[in-house]
């Protein structure tokens, strides 16, 4: 599995800070930034991801490299805003006409994404994900948000690895990303990645089920 603590710098500011006052300072941030609207309100949480970024002293080839997979889907979900947004017309290719209120959430919204991750990887990367689980729990955020977090950053080098293994059998049958038709074997491809995602949790939450996960829970509640 790969991991993101592989990038730590210990030279950096981040990595010597505390880790229960660097955990509630990513997460104001990182709920802070979600609410953002506007190009100015962008335009700070923009510096203030570089300037988080210049801390953790973190190279951009490896940013890069981690945001890329979750930049492709973001970037593709959010062109059905871009294409679909009613307002006042911009320009026009063949079809489909863009607005200018779309254009706006589609640049806000991808912009959002990028500085979100890259706080979400600066986080990881100068602290040791059982750091963090530990920080949070004594934080006394609740064990199932605990919990997802953990599986999410275990996993999601699961999902990145099936969707090049499928990517790559598209290339083997001809697939051709220059073509308009490609739009649509994205599609699929896609929708068969959060199928097998689904079908794969539903796997390893049934197992964590048979091995006891939540029974310790379940006999405090009854005591």
């Amino acid at each position: 599995m790969n991991n993101l603590y592989h990038y730590r710098n210990k030279n950096s500011i981040l990595y010597t800070m505390n880790a229960k006052n660097k955990i509630i300072f990513f997460l104001v941030a990182i709920i802070l930034f979600s609410a953002i609207k506007s190009y100015y309100s962008m335009i700070l949480m923009v510096i203030l991801t570089l300037v988080l970024s210049i801390m953790a002293k973190i190279s951009l080839i490896s940013l890069l490299k981690s945001i890329k997979s979750g930049a492709k889907l973001v970037l593709f979900t959010s062109m059905f805003i871009l294409i679909f947004s009613k307002g006042t017309p911009l320009f026009q290719i063949e079809q489909l006409i863009i607005t200018v209120e779309g254009l706006s959430r589609f640049i806000i919204i991808n912009m959002r994404f990028i500085c979100i991750f890259t706080l979400v990887f600066i986080l990881f990367s100068t602290t040791p994900i059982l750091v963090v689980l530990e920080t949070l729990r004594l934080m006394k955020i609740p064990d199932i948000i605990v919990d997802i977090i953990f599986f999410s950053y275990r996993y999601i080098y699961e999902i990145d690895k099936d969707m090049q293994l499928m990517r790559q059998a598209m290339f083997t049958r001809g697939y051709n990303p220059r073509k308009w038709k490609s739009i649509i074997e994205i599609t699929y491809l896609f929708g068969n990645l959060l199928v097998r995602s689904f079908e794969q949790s539903t796997r390893i939450y049934n197992s964590m089920i048979l091995r006891g996960y939540g029974l310790k829970n379940k006999v405090g509640d009854e005591n």
